[in-house]
């Protein structure tokens, strides 16, 4: 009795490491040219970067997640996926599809059951032919439109994940830190309003 108590435990035991090993633990993160802050005048395109980290040599071969904005507006100008995902595809089910951008981004972009209201966010699913570890996953080209709103001069992007598989091994993933745009006013603006205010100082001045 004693000695099938032991098997048991010991079944266990590596029962439990071998699925710490399977489901492993993924950072998915938003970034822009290493960074996770970046400037961007309006009428300029950049490019969104997602990332995944992972310290226990983690491999996937099917991914699923949302990128979400905290302001509508941003045009999605089309996205690439690393290596050895294959773009333009029946196997990208993103949302939206490559073959539907540009697309101006808006709470409705992403709709239906299962997907939060009033958010503005897209969805990029993949499935790869073979094992993906780490690093740049997917590329987004984004361009701030030219009549920009100035009010809304910070727009922070996360990345919410859904789910990333290796076989029917699901990996772990949490979300990274998320990015900060800054859209300042363009300087001809700020030029033409300080030609004003010369203009008004100087007749203020000006003794008749």
């Amino acid at each position: 009795m004693k000695s099938t108590l032991k098997v048991l435990a010991l079944l266990l035991i590596i029962q439990t490491i071998l699925t710490d090993i399977s489901s492993g633990a993924y950072v998915i993160t938003p970034m822009t040219g290493g960074k996770n802050q970046v400037q961007v005048l309006p009428g300029e395109e950049f490019k969104l970067d997602i990332v995944l980290s992972s310290d226990n040599m983690d491999k996937h071969d099917t991914s699923i997640f949302r990128v979400k904005f905290s302001v509508p507006g941003l045009i999605c100008q089309s996205y690439q996926w690393s290596t050895p995902y294959l773009n333009q595809t029946d196997d990208d089910d993103s949302t939206p599809l490559w073959d539907s951008l540009p697309l101006a981004l808006q709470a409705d972009t992403l709709q239906g059951s299962g997907y939060p209201e009033n958010i503005v966010d897209i969805e990029l699913s993949n499935t790869a032919d073979d094992d993906f570890d780490s690093g740049l996953l997917v590329s987004i080209i984004l361009q701030v439109p030219e009549t920009w709103n100035l009010d809304d001069e910070l727009i922070f992007v996360d990345v919410v994940p859904d789910s990333f598989t290796n076989g029917f091994n699901e990996i772990t993933t949490s979300s990274g830190p998320c990015l900060t745009i800054t859209i300042p006013e363009p300087v001809s603006f700020v030029l033409i309003g300080m030609g004003w205010l010369s203009i008004y100082n100087n007749r203020k001045t000006r003794i008749f």
